[in-house]
């Protein structure tokens, strides 16, 4: 039994550059809040999507203080999607707001309205996953909180939620700025700046404006590295995103076998010529930790393979994750027309 190698082609790398450490580097008091570098940040967001931004230390802060502006209680009721990263999970269960699960499309992991989430009164959020944009819900909401962490510049399919919030981590296309949130409600907006009681440093301001200063470079830089991958012949046993998703801004790119036994494989297959390759890996449990059964969910999280998708993945890099997959479904044709071996278990 072959032994997985040391990783050499890691599943994610932060886009970041040399830039951003001479950037960080010329601060005198990075962890100090810097109210001008504040405002240049929020400036950039404004400027960018058109409405006005305001900037918090971190997610939790920014939904605290949502939560205040609103009067929201723990009577209030949010109806998020199981795709979230962890982060908006652990921020929405610290607001004390009454969450539930929405089910999901297993074919691709967009939300599914409910009776229960047709309530007009209800909160939703909204995540547009790796970058694809997910459609407008055509069911009755009060608020939508629509994540924008994949999506940090905007398109025609977005920008259309109550609030577009941003909360980068060290995995997003964005890896600095704290959190920033968004609204065309000009109100809602001066409600949170009085209730506002948090504030991101200077590092990570700077961070996030040396990085939002080269994103459409970044962003191109991406869309190339996910044509190369369209560019990969499956022989029927994998799919590949919507070619003509619009307005999508790459932020992973995964693949759809199957079934998981399929999934695993390649993964294996993968992960022993030392490319990092994983399945998807987000909460399926409530803040008590008890497991709950998501409609569609399993199906997705089953059959789901995230390749390497970033600025810095070079060509040569590529080419062996492409030359590898190209290499297992080969192999997998042919140990499929062996009764013996099962379809998917391709030796190296």
């Amino acid at each position: 039994m072959n032994r997985p190698r040391t990783i050499s082609i890691p599943l994610a790398r932060p886009d970041l550059t040399l830039e951003d450490l001479e950037s960080l580097t010329a601060l005198d008091a990075p962890w100090r809040e810097d109210p001008a570098l504040i405002s240049r940040w929020e400036a950039i967001w404004s400027r960018t999507w058109g409405r006005p931004a305001l900037a918090f230390r971190n997610l939790h802060c920014a939904l605290q203080c949502l939560a205040k502006a609103q009067r929201w209680s723990i009577d209030t009721t949010i109806w998020t999607t199981p795709l979230l990263p962890h982060h908006w999970h652990e921020a929405l269960d610290g607001t004390g707001l009454t969450r539930r699960m929405v089910a999901i499309n297993p074919e691709t992991g967009h939300t599914l309205p409910t009776m229960n989430h047709r309530d007009p009164y209800a909160i939703t959020t909204v995540h547009h996953h790796a970058g694809a944009p997910h459609p407008k819900p055509d069911h009755p909401t009060r608020f939508i909180l629509e994540s924008i962490d994949d999506t940090p510049i905007p398109s025609p399919k977005c920008g259309w939620g109550t609030v577009q919030i941003a909360a980068p981590q060290g995995d997003h296309i964005i890896t600095g700025g704290g959190c920033v949130v968004l609204s065309m409600d000009h109100t809602l907006i001066d409600h949170m700046r009085d209730h506002r009681a948090h504030t991101p440093c200077s590092a990570v301001c700077t961070l996030g404006i040396t990085q939002m200063g080269r994103i459409r470079k970044t962003l191109q830089a991406r869309l190339e590295r996910a044509e190369q991958y369209m560019r990969m012949r499956p022989h029927g046993y994998f799919k590949m995103p919507q070619k003509s998703v619009q307005g999508r801004s790459w932020g992973g790119f995964t693949l759809y076998l199957p079934n998981q036994m399929m999934r695993d494989a390649l993964r294996r297959f993968l992960q022993e010529a030392g490319i990092g390759a994983d399945g998807p890996a987000w909460s399926t449990h409530t803040p008590s930790h008890q497991k709950i059964e998501i409609p569609g969910l399993q199906s997705y999280l089953e059959r789901t393979l995230v390749l390497p998708l970033y600025a810095s993945l070079t060509s040569g890099d590529q080419k062996r994750i492409i030359n590898r997959i190209h290499r297992w479904a080969e192999r997998t044709k042919k140990a499929s027309q062996q009764p013996s071996r099962p379809a998917g278990e391709a030796t190296s």
